[in-house]
């Protein structure tokens, strides 16, 4: 039996359609900012509940129907016990379904130990928000190109379902499509996989997989956090890489095994040309050109070990770099700078208020400041100042 199912994924979502604030503190702000800018709030709010009214009126309890009909479920001045009611609600339908997935992870975790060592880590990483580039199908093997979101550590993992037995699906799965969530199962001497996208669910039992996976050179990463990739040439970033690493050349077309000496990749079978605004590639006898416009050179650069791009962020700063690293430009060292104040409270005390006097909140920041002064706080390591100054954020932490 399936814990991950494409219905319990949509229940999921449409309880949270339509959220509403859930403090007459966030309210009171909400509806000071409204005036200020001149916003008819209550308008925007009754548009946004209109847009799922449908939808909701299938999903909520009926208790909450007069208030949808009445256009008050999302409005300030919604009795308080309604609101608590309400936001009770979507918090149940949030348990249930992190229950289903911590279900899900365990199933996939047991079911993993009957794999090869290299691909129970694949499955064990799970595939949430990986891109299916490429779908093949030939008999009884389907074969599956993914380019990993942030949630893997892996960058690309290519997998060859062997022995397929059964592939079901509500449509068929096609390249292009993002997964969600995936369910792997060990039943009666076969495998059992479900993959969630969007709008699909789909399902293979297959006898064995393989797998090969690749990663970003931890270079790669640190440079683009740090914004320096756009102008690096390949040239430069090759210098930088660790000459004693494995290098693989993958684009959306082509995988091959490189080297690289003196600013310049040998393909291991195709040949490469980089001119002043694009790359060339003959592999096959079939021509790639890959624009700068359109690619970063280093992009195409995988290796098969895992460099943690982090791992000089995570030491800590000298106190009196804390503040220029803090207010400067180096995104790399801001991160240092904060993960420093974040790791030691205590020892920074003095430049953590500092810098949180000088810090303004916004949009844009509030979880981020939220979850360092949560931290800060447990710590009491915060003035009166930045007590008073952040007193919502603290609150809520």
């Amino acid at each position: 039996m399936w814990n991950l199912t494409l219905e319990a994924k949509e229940t999921f979502e449409k309880s949270n359609l339509l959220l509403i604030h859930e403090s007459d503190d966030e309210w009171e702000a909400v509806l000071r900012e409204a005036k200020e800018e001149g916003v008819d709030i209550h308008g925007e709010l009754r548009d946004e509940l209109e847009e799922v009214k449908t939808e909701l009126y299938q999903i909520v309890p009926k208790r909450f129907h007069p208030y949808i009909e009445s256009g008050t479920l999302n409005q300030p001045d919604l009795p308080l016990s309604v609101r608590e009611d309400y936001l009770s609600w979507i918090e149940e339908r949030e348990e249930a379904f992190s229950q289903i997935l911590t279900l899900a992870s365990e199933q996939t975790e047991k079911a993993a130990e009957y794999l090869a060592g290299n691909v129970q880590r694949v499955f064990k990483e799970g595939f949430h928000d990986a891109l299916i580039e490429k779908l093949e199908r030939n008999r009884d093997c389907i074969m599956l190109k993914l380019e990993c979101g942030g949630f893997s550590l892996m960058d690309r993992v290519y997998l060859q379902f062997h022995g397929v037995a059964e592939e079901i699906s509500n449509e068929g799965l096609t390249a292009g499509e993002t997964i969600v969530y995936d369910e792997l199962q060990y039943i009666n001497n076969m495998f059992h996989l479900r993959v969630l996208t969007d709008e699909l669910e789909w399902t293979i039992v297959f006898k064995d997989v393989t797998a090969d996976y690749y990663f970003r050179p931890g270079l790669y990463t640190q440079l683009a956090l740090e914004e320096k990739l756009e102008n690096m040439t390949l040239i430069e970033y090759l210098q930088q890489l660790n000459s004693e690493q494995t290098y693989w050349f993958i684009t959306p077309d082509i995988e091959e095994r490189m080297t690289f000496t003196d600013g310049q990749i040998v393909l291991e079978h195709g040949e490469l040309e980089i001119s002043g605004e694009a790359i060339r590639v003959i592999d096959k006898e079939q021509v790639y050109v890959y624009t700068f416009d359109e690619y970063y050179p280093a992009q195409f650069i995988y290796t098969d070990v895992y460099e943690n791009p982090e791992e000089n962020l995570e030491e800590l700063l000298p106190e009196n770099e804390i503040i220029p690293a803090i207010f400067g430009e180096n995104i790399s060292l801001q991160v240092q700078a904060w993960n420093s104040m974040y790791n030691e409270p205590e020892a920074y005390k003095e430049k953590i208020n500092q810098v949180l006097a000088k810090v303004q909140q916004t949009e844009e920041n509030e979880m981020f400041l939220s979850i360092y002064l949560e931290r800060f706080s447990e710590y009491n390591v915060l003035n009166s100042s930045n007590s008073a100054k952040f007193k919502y954020l603290l609150e809520d932490a």
